[in-house]
Order: C-alpha cells, then structure tokens, then sequence
C-alpha cells in the first residue's frame, strides 16, 4: 500500500529531499564502508563521501530515475552548450541525500563533470532548500555559510505549471553551468 503524504510531511526538509531526489540506499555492504571510513565522531572526508555516494547511488548518474535530477542534468548539459554524445555522457548526476556528504558537506545532490581525457573531474554541489528555508536564512545573512555551490529552492511544481517549472530548472542549470565554467578558468589560470 502506497503512502501518502500532505500538508506539512511533504514540505518537510528531508521528506522533500527524499520524494525530489531519492537517498542512498544504507545496505550492509554501504553501513560496512561507511564504519570504515568514519571517525570517532562520525565525520567523514569530503573524498571519502564522494567515494561512498558514486560507489552507491541508487541509479544510473547518466539516466537517473527521478525526474528532477534527469532534467536538471539536461538542463546543466544544455547550459554548457554539449550536443555531442561523448560530451553528455562525461555529465553524471547523484544524489546524497542520506550520506555524509549530506550531513558533513552539505550537499545533497552532485554533477560530475569529467574531463575529456576522463583523468579527472569537476564537482558542482546543489543544496535543496524548503523556500521558508531559503527566506529564513535570507534573513538571517547566513547564506554565505552554505558549502554547496549552488542552492535549489523555488522550484514550481512540473504537473501545474510546466513551463515556470522548466525556467527555473534552466536558471539553475545555467547558474551550475557557471560554477563550472570557474573552476575551469581556474585550473586553466
């Protein structure tokens, strides 16, 4: 029987999270290289929950099975201007809602951007906020302290209204699209 949720449940933080983005899935085999890599308190490396998150997702990172991280990689894909299918195909999207890049690294979702010689990598992170969130800390000045690259809020519902929905999906993408695009001057620099 399938579970449903209204009202408050589904505008909840991590309840939202889970429904947009999917989590890691804590396996035996997940929990056994997590206690591996932890520390006393918990913490883990920023490598290290990488590690954890490629080597566990849920889905394929270059087909992912929930809507919103397929459009935003489209989306991302779209506003670096890639048309070839080599180029796509270095574009890998995960989630990390449930890891320790979620609790330690305050990403929940990640774009892996390969180099073309596939000997390296960029990572843009995505921190999704409830849009209460997103004003309370707006408020507060506190949005200098987020460690994701780019925050994810605001986002019209598909179903309602698709086509807002689609142009706040390309604002992010772009807005992802120009993390990247620094870090690539930067290395280049």
């Amino acid at each position: 029987m399938m579970t449903e949720y209204r009202g408050h449940e589904e505008n909840s933080g991590k309840l939202n999270e889970h429904f947009t983005l999917g989590e890691i899935n804590p396996t035996p085999e997940y929990l056994k290289e997590l206690k591996d890599v932890q520390k006393k308190n918990g913490y883990v490396s920023y490598e290290d929950s990488l590690h954890l998150v490629r080597k566990f997702s849920p889905y394929d990172p270059i087909n992912p099975a929930k809507p919103f991280l397929n459009d935003l990689r489209i989306e991302f894909i779209d506003a670096l201007g890639f048309t070839k299918d080599e180029d796509m195909d270095r574009i890998k999207i995960f989630t990390a809602v449930g890891s320790p890049l979620d609790h330690w690294h305050g990403a929940d979702v990640f774009i892996e951007i390969e180099n073309e010689n596939h000997r390296g990598s960029y990572i843009v992170m995505f921190d999704l906020k409830t849009d209460a969130k997103v004003e309370s800390e707006i408020k507060r000045n506190n949005l200098h302290d987020l460690k994701a690259h780019v925050l994810i809020y605001d986002i019209p519902d598909s179903r309602e209204d698709n086509k807002k929905y689609l142009v706040r999906m390309g604002e992010i993408g772009e807005e992802a699209a120009e993390v990247f695009r620094k870090m690539e001057n930067r290395a280049a620099a």
